[in-house]
């Protein structure tokens, strides 16, 4: 039995969710989330979908800022559980201005219609997935790292062999992986989009 109930991920839209602020007019957010899946039932999907994730996120970075030179705050997560089974998410957010919220959505669809299209290249392969490895070899040096992923594993021996391949986990996601990947789950009829709006501008 587990305790977590009925945890859902929303469904997919095509207009984003609207929420509005009463602060400055001048700040809006965007963001959106797509399911993916656990963490332990699929390792190798794992290793894939935090690469992909991070691949994603640099080209968001890199193209916002080049189409509209604003400052903004930008992140990517990903999160894949390792308790409940199935769930598990990436989640893409910008603070941006009103008016460049359709661009940040353009420009979402666009990357991941190139993702699941064309093979990334090895250099932007080695630079999604660099710090992700230098990330994990630094944290394994740590004994919080080791609290949290050897906690339950005498009962799911799952996560034992997540803490052995990780390395060479990463170490093994290829070009075509990303591209299945993208073509799985990175497809913009998937994402769930919402948006915080100033309520001044409606």
């Amino acid at each position: 039995s587990n305790d977590w109930g009925d945890v859902r991920f929303p469904a997919a839209n095509k207009a984003p969710v609207l929420l509005t602020h009463s602060g400055r007019a001048d700040i809006a957010a965007a963001a959106f989330a797509v399911q993916i899946g656990d963490l332990l039932s699929d390792p190798s999907r794992s290793f894939t979908a935090k690469i992909a994730t991070q691949i994603f996120e640099n080209r968001l970075i890199d193209q916002f800022r080049f189409a509209e030179g604003a400052s903004y705050v930008l992140e990517g997560h990903l999160d894949l559980s390792d308790e409940v089974p199935g769930y598990g998410y990436a989640y893409f957010s910008v603070e941006t201005e009103p008016a460049k919220v359709p661009r940040f959505y353009a420009l979402v669809d666009e990357i991941a219609n190139d993702l699941w299209s064309h093979d990334v290249s090895p250099d932007e392969l080695a630079r999604a997935r660099e710090p992700i490895v230098e990330t994990l070899k630094h944290r394994q040096q740590s004994n919080e790292y080791w609290i949290a992923y050897l906690h339950h594993a005498q009962t799911d021996s799952r996560r034992l062999d997540r803490i052995r391949d990780s390395l060479s986990g990463y170490g093994k996601v290829t070009a075509g992986d990303i591209r299945a990947f993208a073509a799985t789950y990175l497809s913009p009829e998937k994402f769930w989009k919402f948006e915080v709006l100033p309520a001044t501008v409606r």
